[in-house]
């Protein structure tokens, strides 16, 4: 019962009910949006981004080759023993990782 009433309050607040007017219409915004948003999906579609994406990385998951690289570190410290030392470590923002090569 609480999952059925939580369904109905969310989609009591939804802003299309909110718009006035007819929803197919070129002066109702949130058609507009709508009509916006399918045609973004179908571009990331037709140009095989999720691909592309998938290409970045190799079969264990690792990224292949930077896009964008920033701060490359050099470890010399001796914390974490000398399996680490020496190894370059450089921030992928364009995965929201740390690659470390050695």
């Amino acid at each position: 019962m609480r999952i059925i009433l939580s369904l109905i309050i969310a989609l009591l607040g939804n802003p299309v009910f909110a718009a006035s007017g007819p929803f197919i219409s070129l002066s109702n915004t949130n058609f507009v949006v709508l009509l916006a948003f399918l045609l973004f999906v179908g571009v990331i579609v037709y140009l095989k981004v999720p691909g592309k994406l998938n290409g970045m990385l190799d079969e264990r998951g690792n990224l292949i080759s930077f896009t964008s690289a920033c701060s490359p570190m050099i470890y010399r410290g001796d914390n974490f023993g000398e399996k680490y030392a020496g190894n370059a470590f450089v921030c992928a923002p364009e995965i929201n990782a740390i690659k470390r090569i050695t």
